[in-house]
């Protein structure tokens, strides 16, 4: 795969608007907060997924475009959403999302970062 997806990284909540509609299948938006540890951990395997994985992965700053944050919930970081529309999106936190478990979720080419 030599034109890997990389995580679109969200500057704004219209251009978050845009990316859903436009994202052909899946959408994994991953919450991070610049300096969290957890966060830059778990990166690497998001970015595996972007791509490995039939995904749109958005990555939103939630200093950056709070707005989001607030519109979704989200309380802590990171935070990981899948779903195929905004309106379906679940909470649930990247940590506890392995790569291996969401590529089986998923349609991937691989499952490993």
């Amino acid at each position: 795969m030599t034109d890997a997806k990389k995580p679109i990284e969200i500057t704004s909540e219209a251009q978050f608007d845009e990316a859903l509609k436009a994202a052909p299948g899946e959408v994994l938006v991953d919450f991070v907060l610049e300096g969290c540890e957890p966060c830059a951990v778990d990166k690497p395997k998001i970015e595996a997924l972007a791509s490995g994985c039939d995904v749109t992965v958005l990555r939103v700053d939630v200093d950056k475009v709070a707005a989001l944050a607030d519109r979704f919930n989200i309380n802590a970081m990171p935070t990981l959403l899948h779903s195929k529309t905004a309106a379906g999106m679940t909470p649930k936190t990247a940590k506890e999302v392995e790569p291996e478990t969401m590529a089986k979720k998923l349609k991937c080419a691989r499952t490993k970062p």
